[in-house]
Formats: structure tokens, C-alpha cells, sequence
């Protein structure tokens, strides 16, 4: 089995919508020569400071009409090593130790 160990340099996280009281957490990690100047030119596209996953879905049709930019952004986004963190395995031990359960 294969050790993977991302070296980053930028780093970016969103919550998704979930089922029950818990958000999921996306982390996205780019390598420090990851080519990233698809990020400003989205974001300016989108006009916003803080590009969020939901924006990007929201806007994927009109994104996609610029065939040039939704290349580079799919290009982009293939560099990053994607992690998904599942509070609710926390959150049941956080629950269990305050009630002194735990053993």
C-alpha cells in the first residue's frame, strides 16, 4: 500500500451540507508548484474574494461557455489532493467523555 503524503502550500476548506447536525469538511491541498492563476482569474469571473464550492456548481453552466477557463479550473482542480473530514466519529466521543462514560 502506498504512502501518500501531500506537501502543500495552499490550502482550502468548505463546509458541505450534510445529513444530521454535522457538516462535512472538504480540504483541498495544493502542492507549492501547483499552477494556480485559474484561482484569481475565477474569482474574478464570480466576483468574489473567497471562491466556495457552492458558487462553482451554482455557476458551472455559464463557467463552462468559457471553454478556455473551465479547462484550466478542471486542470486546477486535478492537482489538489482532496481530503473529506467527518466530524460525527469526534463528536460521539466528545458526547460519551462529557457524560464520563468513556472507559
Amino acid at each position: 500500500m502506498a504512502l501518500v503524503i501531500p506537501v502543500s502550500c495552499s490550502t482550502f476548506a468548505d463546509a458541505s451540507i450534510t445529513e444530521g447536525p454535522l457538516r462535512k469538511y472538504v480540504l483541498a491541498q495544493f502542492r507549492s508548484d501547483a499552477e494556480l492563476s485559474w484561482v484569481a482569474e475565477l474569482r474574478a469571473v464570480l466576483a468574489t474574494d473567497e471562491l466556495k464550492y457552492k458558487q462553482v456548481r451554482e455557476n458551472r453552466i455559464k463557467l463552462k461557455k468559457d471553454a478556455q477557463l473551465w479547462h484550466r479550473v478542471e486542470r486546477g482542480i486535478g492537482q489538489a489532493t482532496l481530503v473529506v473530514i467527518d466530524p460525527a466519529p469526534v463528536d460521539g466521543l466528545v458526547g460519551t467523555t462529557a457524560s464520563g462514560r468513556l472507559t
